[in-house]
């Protein structure tokens, strides 16, 4: 089966079928390692018979399924220590993050209702606060969260509110 033909155009709608894969399965790993896995994973497809498959189909599910491997396997090496984890170090490298931004003052209560307001938090804006709590710049919150500075000024708005809220408790 002639499938992967030396036409420039069907080379070209290819190269952008696999593109189109990886920002839809592997949009998180690195774009030339994702880009080589789908073509290796493309080529293994063009090597097989897909059985009761249509190829496309088949090559389709087959390119699928190693880049969401390779998400899952990223996934599982994300460290304990990532920048969004309240268990890394604080700024002084003693202590963990939550306990400067809720010192130890003995009151559990307190502290087990903030991680609890935390992590009610949507994703996006989970990431804006502990990159505060990190006492990141604006600059790298929009840089790390992928986000452009207006979105910033209103989840920042909307982080104070709740946070208002959350101490009228």
């Amino acid at each position: 089966m002639e499938i992967c033909g030396r036409n420039p155009v069907f080379q070209e709608k290819l190269m952008q079928f696999l593109k189109g894969m990886c920002e839809l399965y592997a949009d998180k790993l690195d774009p030339q390692d994702r880009y080589m896995a789908a073509w290796e994973a493309f080529l293994e497809a063009c090597g097989s018979k897909p059985g009761t498959y249509d190829f496309w189909e088949f090559a389709f599910l087959h390119i699928r399924e190693r880049l969401t491997e390779m998400q899952r396997e990223q996934n599982r090496r994300w460290s304990l220590e990532s920048p969004f984890s309240l268990n890394q170090p604080g700024p002084d490298g003693e202590g963990e993050a939550l306990e400067w931004v809720n010192p130890g003052t003995g009151d559990f209560v307190n502290r087990v209702m903030f991680r609890d307001f935390l992590g009610r938090l949507p994703q996006k804006e989970l990431e804006v606060a502990l990159r505060y709590i990190q006492r990141c710049s604006e600059e790298e919150i929009c840089e790390t969260c992928r986000i452009q500075p207006r979105e910033l000024r209103v989840i920042r708005r909307r982080l104070q509110r709740q946070l208002e809220a959350y101490e009228l408790l």
